[in-house]
């Protein structure tokens, strides 16, 4: 006489199947489910904490044959950390929903590289997920300094060193949590000693009454790409000193004032 009551208000529920805990890492997809009966039960309620579910791109929930009743999670983040409840009638169902953290992997490994002296270098690495990183050379930390700058963009970590000299050959390590990725640098020096000479010829006459003396300057100099205090004049194959000539250093350039010849 009567229709069939199918909207749960009135409807004895029996929870047949429990939900069960889940635990899970950042951008995983799981599934709760739980059966019921009877099977055709529809007033069926699903929630995160206090929060009310419903179907959307990342929550998906489905009755199926058989009682069965399930919420499908996609793309989970940490704060979806919760309790998971399951209504039906004037029963319930619990789990707990545990997001953990996804430990970042490395995607783009340091690689061994030459670099220039006097140049510069860039160090660089790709993590699965933007997170902290530590730079080492030779096993010590590194940090910024006037040639040293560590920067991040995103999932790229980089290391930009300034002016490079023999001493930042090494091996340099992106530490980016329990993962690591390691690269050796060797440095190539430049010509340092690219000369530039010049002559210079200049009279001076010293007038009396019996003889004019030519006084002749010779100034050699020689410039370099980089400071240096190592440099030395040589005569045939002898090491000038400061006299008779006279040796003035400026930065990268070296006089050598010769008189007297």
């Amino acid at each position: 006489m009567f229709g069939k009551n199918t909207d749960g208000a009135d409807r004895k529920v029996v929870i047949l199947d429990e939900l069960e805990d889940v635990e899970c890492l950042e951008g995983d997809t799981v599934t709760f489910r739980c059966r019921i009966s009877p099977s055709d039960y529809a007033g069926a309620k699903w929630y995160l904490d206090e929060t009310l579910l419903y179907t959307n791109e990342l929550n998906e929930i489905q009755v199926l044959s058989g009682g069965f009743h399930t919420l499908t999670f996609k793309q989970l983040a940490r704060k979806d950390t919760g309790t998971i409840s399951f209504a039906a009638g004037d029963k319930r169902s619990y789990a707990s929903l545990l997001v953990r953290e996804r430990r970042p992997t490395i995607c783009k490994s340091l690689e061994d590289c030459e670099a220039i002296e006097g140049g510069g270098l860039i160090l660089s690495c790709v993590t699965s997920k933007p997170c902290h990183i530590l730079w080492y050379k030779d096993g010590c930390l590194m940090w910024n300094s006037s040639r040293y700058f560590t920067s991040r963009l995103g999932c790229e970590a980089r290391l930009t060193i300034r002016e490079v000299c023999q001493t930042d050959a090494g091996v340099y390590e992106c530490s980016a949590g329990s993962v690591t990725t390691r690269a050796a640098v060797t440095v190539k020096g430049t010509n340092r000693h690219l000369f530039v000479t010049c002559l210079l010829w200049v009279e001076h006459f010293c007038s009396s009454s019996h003889f004019t003396k030519n006084i002749i300057f010779l100034v050699f100099t020689a410039c370099f790409t980089s400071i240096t205090s190592s440099c030395k004049y040589k005569r045939s194959s002898a090491v000038l000193s400061s006299s008779p000539g006279e040796i003035q250093m400026h930065a990268t350039c070296n006089n050598l004032l010769c008189t007297d010849i």
